[in-house]
C-alpha cells in the first residue's frame, strides 16, 4: 500500500557530475526538511490557539482541555520514536510529506468537529501523524552533511521548530480577518492545513531525499574525508546485518548516557509544553488579553525562542 514511500534510487549520476550535483542538492535537502518541519507546527500548535474557542463552544472545562492536550502530546511523543524507526525504510522526503498531508486531513476534519469525543479521536490521530516529521529530517541531514557539520546543521534545522510555531498565530490572525470570528473553525484548523498543503507541494518540487534517492553515492564516497572517520571509539560498531530492534537493545537501552539525556529532556519538555499549552487560556482569563493580543503574545514567545537558538549557531 505504501510502496510509493519506499526508498528507491534514481539513475546514477555520472561520476564527473557527482560533486556539482551534490553541491546543488545538499542545501535543497536542508531547505526541504526546514520548511517541511516548520509546517508540521502549523497543524499542531494551532490546536493550542483554538482551545479558548473550544472551551466556549463545547462547554469544556480546563480539565477537559488538559486531557485533550495530553492525548495529543503523549501520542506524539510515542509516535516520534516509533515513526522515526520506520522512517529508515522510506524516502525521507516522501515520508515526511506524507505525514504532513495526513495531519492536514485531520485538521480539516477538526473544522467539522462538534463533539468532544470527535476531538479526542482526531487529536490522537494528529499526534500519531506528527511523529513522522522528525525522523526523516535527521536521516536527511546525516545523508548530506559530514560529521564535522552536523551539529551546526542540526541547530539550524532546530530553529524550524520556532519558525513554525511562531507562524501559527499570524496565519490564524490573517484567517480570522478573512473569515470572521464566527468561522473560527476554518480560521483555526482549515487555514493552517491549507498553508501546510502548499508547503508539501514546495518540498516535493524542491527538496531532496537521501543521496541514494537522488542517484548519488554514499557521503563517504563523495567526501573522501568521511571514509576515514571512526564515529564509535574502540571499534564497537553495530554489524550491518543487525535490525533496528537489535541495535536498540544492544547499543541504546544499556547506554546510561542516553538515559541521562532522555531524563533531562523530559523535564525540559515538561516545562516547555506546560507553558505553551496553557499560555492562551492564561493570557485571556488571568491577564485580560484580547484574542488578538493573545495571538501576538504567543507568536512573540516563539520568536524570542528562535532568537535564543539562532545566536549560538553563529
Amino acid at each position: 500500500m505504501f510502496n510509493f514511500l519506499l526508498s528507491r534510487a534514481k539513475p546514477s549520476v555520472a561520476q564527473s557530475n557527482v560533486q556539482s550535483r551534490y553541491a546543488s542538492l545538499k542545501m535543497r535537502a536542508l531547505f526541504g526538511v526546514f520548511i517541511g518541519y516548520s509546517a508540521y507546527y502549523f497543524v499542531r500548535s494551532n490546536f493550542t490557539l483554538s482551545t479558548p474557542y473550544l472551551m466556549k463552544v463545547l462547554n469544556l472545562s480546563k480539565t477537559d482541555v488538559g486531557l485533550l492536550s495530553s492525548c495529543l502530546l503523549i501520542t506524539y511523543g510515542i509516535s516520534k520514536g516509533v515513526m522515526s524507526v520506520m522512517a529508515d525504510k522510506f524516502n525521507p522526503k516522501y515520508y515526511m510529506m506524507f505525514g504532513l498531508v495526513l495531519s492536514c486531513i485531520v485538521n480539516l476534519s477538526m473544522g467539522f468537529g462538534t463533539e468532544v469525543w470527535m476531538f479526542v479521536v482526531l487529536v490522537i490521530f494528529n499526534g500519531l501523524f506528527q511523529g513522522m516529521g522528525a525522523g526523516p529530517a535527521f536521516i536527511t541531514i546525516e545523508s548530506w552533511f559530514p560529521r564535522s557539520q552536523r551539529g551546526r546543521i542540526s541547530a539550524v534545522w532546530g530553529i524550524s521548530h520556532n519558525v513554525g510555531a511562531g507562524m501559527v498565530a499570524p496565519i490564524a490572525v490573517g484567517a480570522f480577518a478573512l473569515f470572521g470570528a464566527e468561522h473560527w473553525r476554518a480560521a483555526s484548523y482549515c487555514a493552517p492545513a491549507a498553508v501546510s498543503a502548499i508547503v508539501v507541494l514546495v518540498v516535493l518540487m524542491t527538496g531532496a531525499g537521501t543521496t541514494y534517492n537522488e542517484g548519488l553515492p554514499p557521503l563517504e564516497k563523495i567526501l573522501p574525508t568521511e571514509a576515514g572517520e571512526n564515529l564509535v571509539k574502540g571499534g564497537d560498531h553495530a554489524p550491518d546485518n543487525m535490525s533496528a530492534l537489535e541495535i536498540f537493545r544492544r547499543y541504546v537501552l544499556p547506554n546510561k548516557h542516553v538515559w541521562y539525556v532522555a531524563l533531562v529532556d523530559s523535564f525540559v519538555y515538561l516545562i516547555r509544553f506546560g507553558v505553551i499549552t496553557w499560555l492562551p487560556i492564561y493570557l485571556l482569563q488571568a491577564k485580560g488579553f484580547t484574542k488578538a493580543q493573545m495571538s501576538i503574545s504567543f507568536a512573540v514567545f516563539e520568536w524570542q525562542r528562535f532568537h535564543q537558538r539562532f545566536l549560538p549557531v553563529y
